[in-house]
């Protein structure tokens, strides 16, 4: 679990997201539930911070990767 909690935690974001932006205002539509959670100001941040993080590792990891393979002159 250790290697996979980045994953886990960004898709902990998008759940909460999209409960707020698709789930909840659904569901308030038809029967007037209130399932909105409160996003804090901290949590967005970590939340673009874990985004670009995330792509800009994964694209670094790709480009070392074909770098390596690559023979040296």
């Amino acid at each position: 679990i250790t290697s996979a909690w980045r994953p886990i935690t960004m898709l902990v974001f998008v759940v909460i997201i999209a409960n707020n932006f698709i789930l909840a205002p659904y569901l308030d539509s038809f029967f007037d539930l209130g399932l909105f959670l409160d996003i804090p100001d901290q949590m967005w941040s970590l939340l673009q911070l874990g985004v670009t993080g995330y792509i800009g590792g994964r694209s670094a990891e790709k480009v070392m990767k074909e770098y390596k393979k690559k023979p040296s002159d």
